[in-house]
């Protein structure tokens, strides 16, 4: 299978959780270095939430960060309101 079209204009990327090795944030900084990656949405969701949180979410790259647990309507709504 080819990745001819990877990524898409559009893509929503959430991150629920730490990836074995390596952060989010870090994901998020080697994403936002990248050109191909210029129109992926990121979503932070995470168990921080103090206002030096979301300023570092935002600093690599996130376009948006939650708060777990998270309300399933504001996610719903977050990702409706991202372009296709």
């Amino acid at each position: 299978m080819g990745h001819s079209n990877f990524p898409p204009k559009h893509q929503n990327a959430p991150f629920l959780r730490a990836l074995p090795g390596v952060s989010g944030y870090e994901v998020a900084s080697q994403l936002r270095r990248r050109p191909e990656f210029d129109n992926v949405t990121l979503v932070a969701v995470t168990g921080w939430g103090q206002e030096k949180d979301r300023n570092r979410t935002r600093e690599l790259g996130f376009n948006h960060h939650l708060v777990k647990p998270v309300d399933p309507t504001a996610l719903e709504t977050l990702l409706a309101a991202v372009e296709p």
